[in-house]
């Protein structure tokens, strides 16, 4: 008998998550994109030529000791009864009872109930970068509370502690810990107004004339000019801290992947404008940006 060969063959595609059309997207991008590069994504293509000898029962070629069903073209047309069904050797899957699935740690179950806060839903949906959310033990005992930090690139962004019972407080700058709902009444209201600064800086940066000039350049070449927010300010931060900053993707949309242009990073305190690109991968203010620009 012979044997079926196999060759793979495998294709690269350099893409990342496509946003939606408009300057602001919905989907993330990802932490770590190159400027004028693309997260790869990887598809794998398999072809599979087999051929197989004929398998004429013969003292040279006996027949397999699993009997293969016939396919269905091969039952003959006046047969009125369904072919015998054939089981594997170790009998139907159906008489191996599956194990029971384990129990939802405490760690998982904290991670769920923060992911299911008004909080955690306004980052997803306004921060176009990785989010994760860390959840660990404060200590071993069952009764003990179990944090988690919703972390944007390093820093945590907000820290909650989920009790025993299931109840969630906020671990606030200083160690004082509030309770949720308290603290999310005020909480909403700073998102609400946040929301509205990312929409009017937006469109500041849409406005500008070297983003129009890109924006221009890339419809000619098919593709499609975009500005989204990867990160706000940490909350409560000062005019001090280099972080307190609105960080925006401007780059293009092409057929099958996205491309950075310039990377605008916008102070929350002044709104002072800085960027970082090709041509400059430390922050320059934008006065000194336009001018090499021009």
């Amino acid at each position: 008998m012979g044997f079926p060969s196999v060759k793979a063959m495998e294709s690269h595609a350099m893409t990342t998550q496509l946003p939606s059309a408009g300057c602001v997207a919905s989907p993330r991008a990802l932490h770590g994109t190159v400027f004028g590069e693309a997260v790869p994504r990887f598809r794998f293509v398999w072809f599979l030529a087999a051929a197989l000898d004929a398998c004429t029962p013969s003292p040279d070629n006996p027949v397999p000791a699993t009997v293969l069903p016939a396919p269905p073209h091969a039952v003959p047309p006046s047969s009125s009864s369904p072919p015998a069904a054939v089981s594997s050797p170790a009998g139907p899957a159906s008489s191996t009872p599956k194990p029971p699935s384990p129990p939802t740690s405490r760690l998982d179950r904290a991670k769920e109930l923060v992911q299911g806060t008004k909080e955690y839903a306004w980052l997803a949906k306004n921060c176009h970068i990785g989010i994760d959310v860390q959840p660990s033990e404060v200590c071993a005992e069952p009764s003990c509370d179990i944090r988690v930090d919703i972390i944007l690139e390093v820093d945590p962004y907000y820290r909650f502690r989920v009790r025993a019972d299931g109840s969630i407080v906020v671990d606030e700058k200083g160690g004082s810990l509030v309770a949720y709902d308290t603290w999310s009444a005020r909480e909403q209201q700073t998102l609400a107004e946040l929301e509205a600064t990312i929409q009017r800086l937006t469109e500041k940066l849409v406005k500008l004339p070297e983003f129009a000039a890109f924006a221009k350049r890339s419809r000619s070449q098919g593709g499609n000019a975009v500005v989204w927010l990867e990160t706000p300010p940490a909350p409560g931060c000062t005019a001090a801290n280099p972080s307190c900053i609105f960080q925006f993707y401007a780059g293009e949309i092409l057929t099958d992947h996205a491309s950075r242009w310039a990377t605008f990073r916008i102070a929350k305190h002044g709104e002072g404008i800085s960027v970082v690109s090709i041509d400059s991968i430390e922050p320059v203010p934008y006065a000194a940006w336009r001018r090499q620009k021009h």
